[in-house]
């Protein structure tokens, strides 16, 4: 399975992000385009934790550099002193959700339940920033987290060495029949 970005409606000219996922719903890879040539960052992930496996950098369609973030520590993510939030922490997170999280009918007919994981980047704002689902479970669902993620509001930002940094974030949003 996939998801990708175009640049025209009939869907021959990827331009944004690709991503890859493998047979268990889990992101396995993504790439980026820029009028229909891989241009910028691709990542091999781990499917354990959503580690950089691997980094290639292409320019107009051409691999010119594959980093491993094993040997080269500074494409690593950094330790934050303060990890970025939902206002007022977890007990606020989960009466957001039991007051705004619908379960999709298309998911309740096809007794379809799990735990969805939507990625996103935290503004130094609070702001959510390019949220996409990084573990699926079925369509319906991973549409419903994407929505309560977008609609969660401002988040508090994480903060490193004293300032506030832009930070990235796994929401699980989990989804299960009575």
């Amino acid at each position: 399975m996939k998801t990708e970005q175009y640049a025209d409606k009939d869907g021959h000219n990827r331009n944004g992000v690709t991503r890859f996922y493998n047979a268990e719903g889990l992101l396995d890879s993504s790439a980026t385009f820029k009028n229909g040539k891989m241009d910028g960052d691709a990542y091999k992930l781990t499917t354990d934790s959503f580690r950089i496996k691997m980094k290639y950098v292409y320019r107009d369609d051409t691999l010119v550099s594959v980093i491993d973030p094993a040997i080269d520590k500074k494409d690593s993510i950094q330790s934050i002193e303060k990890e970025s939030e939902f206002p007022g922490g977890l007990n606020q997170w989960v009466r957001y959700l039991n007051k705004h999280l619908k379960y999709p009918d298309r998911a309740v007919n096809s007794e379809s339940e799990g735990e969805v994981r939507v990625l996103f980047i935290v503004g130094k704002e609070g702001e959510i920033q390019d949220p996409y689902i990084a573990k699926s479970v079925e369509y319906s669902l991973d549409d419903e987290s994407l929505r309560i993620v977008i609609a969660s509001g401002k988040w508090q930002p994480g903060v490193k060495d004293g300032k506030v940094v832009k930070t990235y974030k796994i929401q699980p949003v989990v989804f299960r029949l009575k």
